[in-house]
């Protein structure tokens, strides 16, 4: 049996990683074997998990919390442990290069393969991906789908074009409240083509007609 691609893309606050982990969580309960991945540059919460902003900021509170109240939060420890069970985190496995998919996924019998922020892997995960299909695979895939330029991200594009299940997610513009489509970086002495990992205090989201005018303005 073949398999088949689904991308979920969108800009940043859009709830992307969210959607993914929803689809994996649906895969643990039918028990079906999966595997998600995460590019290695992507440092900005933890290394071996993937974790939606709203989960961030609840752990980060209760760490904090815990740690005034001088509790032990060390990794491994017992709070730690149930702080990872918080809703919106999965456990991930980092990958620097697309070829280290196919040895994690030969090494056991996945019947679904994760990745997210793909935006940040080269072309060559294209062909790796194909191989994966062949063998009846799912491919869940998540990602940005701009630039802070606007222009589209080449590797997102040809997946757009491969997947045969495409789900775009807005935002909420953060001048307006209507729906955003665009991340927008703050800091407008940065090119909006240089990749640059980053969260809340770096990019906000922004509708088409919001970015507009923050741009006449800077």
């Amino acid at each position: 049996m073949i398999g088949w691609y689904e991308l979920i893309f969108g800009s940043m606050y859009c709830g992307k990683s969210e959607e993914l982990i929803r689809r994996l969580k649906r895969c643990q309960i039918a028990s079906q074997r999966y595997i998600l991945f995460k590019p290695m540059m992507d440092n900005r919460y933890e290394l071996s998990r993937v974790m939606t902003h709203e989960n961030n900021k609840v752990k980060q509170f209760m760490l904090k919390s815990l740690a005034e109240a001088k509790y032990d939060v060390g990794k491994g420890s017992f709070f730690h442990k149930i702080i990872n069970k918080i809703p919106g985190s999965i456990e991930a496995v980092n990958i620097d290069k697309p070829e280290e998919i196919l040895t994690y996924v030969s090494k056991m019998q996945y019947d679904v393969v994760g990745i997210d922020e793909v935006q940040f892997f080269d072309e060559s995960l294209l062909p790796i991906l194909d191989q994966l299909i062949l063998q009846g695979k799912r491919i869940i895939v998540a990602g940005l789908d701009l630039y802070a330029s606007g222009e589209p991200w080449p590797i997102v594009a040809k997946l757009a074009c491969k997947a045969k299940y495409v789900e775009k997610l807005h935002a909420v513009c953060v001048d307006c409240g209507e729906e955003a489509m665009y991340s927008f970086r703050l800091d407008s002495n940065t090119k909006d083509d240089i990749v640059e990992v980053g969260s809340v205090g770096t990019y906000i989201a922004l509708c088409e007609n919001c970015k507009q005018k923050r741009l006449i303005h800077i």
